[in-house]
């Protein structure tokens, strides 16, 4: 092929995509955690998954999984990535008026202080496509909120295991009294 740099890292993107290059998705379980797996990045992409209970292990799984299979497909050097329980993290998705429900994607630019939120369906086709255009310019961004970073809970990270739903004790006497 070619000798340019631009053809030397084209033809380096290409082999990195066919052979693969596992990408890393650790859980966004801290402002700071977020500020040192993105900082320096172009673009980081947050996704938003659902409770545990939601989805189970199996579904949590399949879903990191495909964000790897994306991650891996799109060139994961030009990208850094993470995830959160989006119901561990209500402020942070509320400061990106993300009102689609879950499972939600949010690309987070720290340096450039932009973000944009992908309002596409969460498969590899449609993620694709949100982080060509977030490539192209495609993508309308929007200025991230100044607080964003003090909206970000600290959480104890997933330990790779089923939820268990809360229970709660009551007596049937105070659901049947008058």
């Amino acid at each position: 092929g070619g000798r340019s740099a631009g053809q030397i890292v084209s033809y380096a993107m290409k082999q990195a995509e066919a052979y693969g290059v596992e990408v890393e998705v650790p859980q966004l379980v801290s402002k700071e955690a977020l500020e040192e797996h993105c900082a320096g990045k172009k673009i980081c992409i947050v996704s938003f998954l659902p409770h545990i209970l939601d989805t189970g292990v199996e579904g949590r799984n399949e879903m990191l999984e495909m964000l790897k299979r994306v991650g891996m497909k799109k060139y994961s050097s030009l990208w850094a990535w993470m995830w959160a329980e989006g119901t561990m993290q209500t402020a942070l998705t509320d400061a990106l008026e993300m009102n689609a429900g879950l499972p939600a994607v949010a690309a987070i630019n720290l340096g450039k202080q932009r973000y944009a939120v992908h309002a596409g369906a969460f498969d590899e086709g449609h993620l694709g496509s949100f982080l060509s255009g977030l490539m192209s310019g495609r993508v309308k961004t929007a200025k991230l909120p100044e607080s964003l970073l003090s909206v970000i809970e600290t959480v104890d990270p997933w330990d790779g295991t089923e939820g268990q739903a809360a229970e709660e004790e009551f007596s049937l006497d105070d659901l049947m009294a008058d």
